[in-house]
């Protein structure tokens, strides 16, 4: 993470808070390597319920980086309203690693 996520922790290499709230990420897309800027909010329903509405780790609940990824993803891609995605196309914008499609015959 440490390579894709800005601000981040040298020594563990996970993203920490921005002191301006602002985070950067980079990603593969469309051909080449684009830094997506956004801000440390995090989208939750209703106040009273305090409900998340982003990706969570279960086991370390107050990690940040995979919110942050998300978050970025997202607005790179048109946002949280879109109409889904392709495991290859998303392997390749996270990685840059372009994914080989095999066919199998049953």
């Amino acid at each position: 993470m440490s390579s894709i996520v800005f601000p981040h922790d040298e020594g563990t290499g996970c993203a920490t808070l921005s002191p301006n709230g602002k985070h950067i990420v980079k990603f593969h897309f469309n051909g080449c390597l684009r830094s997506v800027v956004i801000d440390d909010r995090l989208p939750v329903s209703k106040p009273e319920t305090d409900r998340k509405l982003y990706v969570v780790d279960r086991s370390d609940p107050a990690l940040l980086w995979p919110a942050i990824v998300e978050k970025a993803y997202l607005k790179v891609r048109g946002g949280y309203d879109f109409p889904g995605s392709n495991s290859g196309t998303d392997l390749w914008v996270l990685t840059g690693w372009i994914p080989e499609q095999i066919f199998l015959e049953p």
